[in-house]
């Protein structure tokens, strides 16, 4: 068989796609220089998608970062670490980096840390929150990551918001309805929700962020039963509140929020065991 020959260029992109899977790759195209035809493309994945714990307390606090690779499901400490050890701060990430706004350290903390996901380097970015504090929910539209809520020293109806180009955070103009911590994050493509949480006594109210206007406001459903302390997960067409803790113990119960009718109820599935303050990841978009 001949060999091809062209009069051609190679290009050679490295991405980082989390919608995709594998997540990490190259692609390679050969390009024809007098027909602008693209000739070959190859797509060498090199890493699987990747999911990553920042921080925690283990006894103490800690500025572990652990691992774990989708692909071969396993896990281990990567080399960064978090500047300051912390518990109770915020997650949100953009398709390049991740974010932990705030937490605690033994004091509240305005700090932000950032993990940048192609080279698992970790440092404080210049920004900070306006107000140091913990126990935020964090949720993110495809251009900020939001805090919302959390503590600092008293419960915060502040939402602060980090624009991922810039690096740049502020708090915005809207407020949540009530000062609350350790309600439940889940996002729509266009929604970010605050489901639950603690205002000095359990509420079951789903306080909504319209990402396009920055407005926020209490939704017309609540969950069936006041809780904080709940994990959130969602699909690209609901949001879920698994477990918690409703003040008389904790819960097994799983609630549902239907994006498009905005609608919440009890689903028939329960967890094995009440529990709260778990972890929540999902596999798909959002």
């Amino acid at each position: 068989m001949a060999g091809l020959s062209v009069m051609g260029y190679l290009q050679v992109v490295e991405y980082f796609d989390p919608k995709r899977q594998p997540s990490w790759g190259l692609e390679l195209s050969l390009w024809d220089y007098v027909d602008k035809r693209e000739l070959v493309y190859v797509d060498i994945a090199r890493r699987s998608g990747v999911g990553y714990i920042l921080g925690g307390n283990d006894g103490s606090f800690t500025a572990v970062i652990e691992d774990l690779i989708f692909a071969t499901e396993t896990s281990q400490v990567i080399a960064a670490t978090l500047d300051t050890a912390k518990q109770a701060g915020a997650g949100v990430n953009s398709a390049a980096k991740g974010y932990i706004l705030g937490g605690y350290t033994s004091a509240n903390t305005a700090v932000i840390e950032d993990l940048i996901f192609a080279t698992e380097t970790s440092q404080a970015i210049a920004a900070t929150l306006d107000t140091a504090k913990r126990y935020g929910v964090g949720v993110n539209s495809a251009a900020k990551g939001y805090i919302l809520g959390g503590n600092d020293g008293s419960f915060t109806a502040v939402i602060e918001d980090l624009i991922f180009a810039t690096e740049t955070s502020q708090a915005i103009a809207a407020t949540l309805d009530t000062g609350k911590q350790t309600g439940a994050g889940v996002n729509s493509v266009t929604k970010g929700y605050i489901l639950g949480g603690y205002t000095g006594a359990y509420t079951a109210v789903i306080e909504d962020l319209i990402f396009a206007t920055e407005t926020s406001q209490a939704i017309a459903a609540t969950l069936d039963t006041a809780k904080q302390t709940g994990v959130g997960v969602n699909s690209a067409t609901k949001g879920y509140i698994l477990g918690g803790d409703t003040g008389g113990g904790d819960t097994a119960v799983i609630e549902d929020l239907i994006f498009a009718t905005e609608t919440s109820q009890a689903i028939a599935a329960t967890l094995d065991t009440g529990k709260f303050g778990g972890a929540g990841v999902q596999n798909g978009f959002v």
